[in-house]
């Protein structure tokens, strides 16, 4: 059999593959933004650097952690939005695919 012989169905396929790769590049970034916010959150949580504008956090250390300070906060908060957003469209597009798989009735 050859390719010439039935292009609309080879073409078919090869959308279907492209589109997977799409996905997976998808996940891969959001993993990739999880990632990232769960180890800034623990180095924020760790790193000590000058006291708190609100008061003093915790008295036996010399600095507060650099988690209360308003800025670091924001950035902590941009970052959760990017990857929560992430998470959210990579399970639209799944329920998506599965609402068109149970139409075709491939499920």
């Amino acid at each position: 059999m050859h390719l010439e012989s039935h292009p609309p169905f080879f073409s078919n396929l090869r959308f279907t593959f492209i589109n997977t790769s799409r996905v997976g590049t998808a996940v891969q970034g959001v993993a990739a933004a999880e990632l990232a916010l769960q180890n800034s959150l623990w180095y924020c949580k760790d790193r000590n650097s000058m006291r708190a504008l609100s008061g003093t956090k915790d008295e036996s250390r010399i600095a507060d952690p650099i988690i209360w300070h308003p800025a670091v906060r924001a950035m902590l908060l941009t970052m959760k939005a990017y990857a929560e957003g992430g998470r959210s469209m990579v399970r639209l597009d799944n329920f998506h695919t599965t609402l068109v798989l149970l139409v075709r009735g491939a499920l």
